[in-house]
């Protein structure tokens, strides 16, 4: 399913209104119906999510500053399905409420552990503003949980940069999320090498049983041992393959 993005509207932000506490179940056109009670209503959208889920908010456009103005002194605070509902003018561009919104999901998301959905939103608040200090970080920390180390380290790295050149205060938490995003992706590496090296001494082991026993089936028997050639492989192979069921079982003991 593509995720649902806002539209990007580009009439003038005193035009406009911010709608929330709107019901869950409020439809686009009742949406428009409740709001033109101000006036002439130019555009209006139900932000949803990506399963196409009213999270209860939207915008409204008029076609004057006047008109949004007495939209905001008139209908806030408006039931709308027995619901008050709270207008607020919108001072600046859309990319202020929407990454806002976005990005307090994706916290949600990252807190039930749903780290595909906390990539989603951070990915679509990032369309409106491209260095947004806390989607990168917000992507960075659902990025370490997916292992996914080296995209995470990249995140926190412009996270900090976002966080520097715009006078934000975060303290030590970009730099540590950091460091954690380090320390796992080292810790990684170095589980790799041994299970690597561990996987080759079980397979250099186990060629040479498999190479000891062929040797000893090739062995020319005694003349005693020749009606029992059949059976004497048999048990050969019982025995190594005893041998090599022990030392998986001594691997699969090995952290």
């Amino acid at each position: 399913m593509v995720p649902y993005t806002p539209k990007r509207i580009k009439g003038s932000p005193n035009k406009r209104c911010y709608v929330n506490n709107l019901p869950n179940d409020l439809k686009c056109q009742q949406f428009k119906d409740h709001m033109k009670e101000a006036g002439n209503v130019t555009f209006v959208e139900l932000f949803e999510d990506g399963g196409g889920k009213s999270m209860g908010c939207g915008l409204v456009e008029y076609s004057t500053p006047e008109e949004a103005k007495k939209a905001i002194e008139s209908l806030n605070d408006s039931k709308v399905n027995g619901r008050e509902v709270k207008v607020k003018a919108l001072k600046n561009d859309i990319s202020d409420i929407v990454t806002t919104i976005y990005t307090n999901r994706a916290l949600c998301n990252l807190k039930l552990e749903l780290w595909d959905r906390v990539l989603r939103d951070c990915k679509l608040a990032l369309e409106y503003d491209k260095m947004m200090t806390k989607a990168h970080f917000l992507m960075g920390r659902a990025l370490t949980e997916l292992e996914k180390f080296d995209e995470a380290i990249s995140s926190y790295h412009t996270a900090i940069e976002s966080a520097e050149s715009r006078k934000e205060h975060w303290g030590n938490y970009l730099h540590e999320a950091l460091h954690e995003a380090l320390r796992r992706t080292k810790k990684k590496k170095e589980d790799e090498k041994r299970m690597s090296e561990k996987i080759g001494l079980k397979t250099l082991l186990t060629k040479l049983l498999i190479d000891d026993l062929e040797k000893k089936k090739n062995q020319e028997p005694s003349d005693d041992e020749v009606v029992e050639i059949d059976k004497h492989h048999e048990d050969l192979e019982a025995k190594y393959t005893k041998y090599i069921d022990t030392l998986n079982y001594l691997f699969s003991e090995l952290d």
